[in-house]
């Protein structure tokens, strides 16, 4: 089965065939593709102590007062002072805290699963056209035969 399209281009002229050939091999391509499964949630019961790093206000101001008054009767010094205000208030703070309970919390976290699959994304196909083993990447298996088109130049004389 032979179609031909004859160019006239003096003195050149180019015939596009397209013929039909048997194919040779068909090799599938597969590459790895990422597929994502449900998300899993993991949690785990844990007690925090609401005293850690905190900062109860009522409690270390209170602090600061005493702290202030014991170190201005104690001594005259100014920095003495501040070092026993800065000193009450964080003794107060702590100390206001004491009868707080731990706290139960869920610490949950979530852990975004996948696999790896190997898929399918085309054919490695060989034929033969002209003596010369040929091969092309098609995206479908194209069967026993393939429609290729030859483009072949002529000179034509006067």
């Amino acid at each position: 089965m032979k179609k031909y399209i004859l160019l006239l281009l003096l003195p050149l002229s180019a015939v596009a065939e397209i013929l039909s050939v048997p194919v040779i091999n068909v090799e599938p391509i597969y590459t790895d593709s990422r597929v994502y499964d449900t998300p899993t949630r993991t949690c785990e019961l844990r007690e925090i102590d609401p005293r850690e790093d905190s900062f109860n206000l009522f409690g270390g101001v209170i602090g600061a007062l005493a702290g202030h008054v014991i170190t201005r009767k104690m001594t005259g010094s100014s920095v003495n002072r501040a070092l026993g205000t800065a000193a009450g208030a964080m003794i107060g703070s702590k100390i206001s805290n004491v009868n707080e309970d731990k706290q139960r919390i869920n610490d949950c976290t979530i852990t975004n699963n996948y696999h790896i699959e190997k898929v399918l994304s085309g054919y490695n196909v060989a034929y033969m056209i002209d003596g010369l083993k040929k091969e092309e990447f098609f995206h479908y298996n194209p069967g026993s035969t393939i429609s290729i088109e030859v483009n072949k130049m002529y000179t034509i004389h006067k």
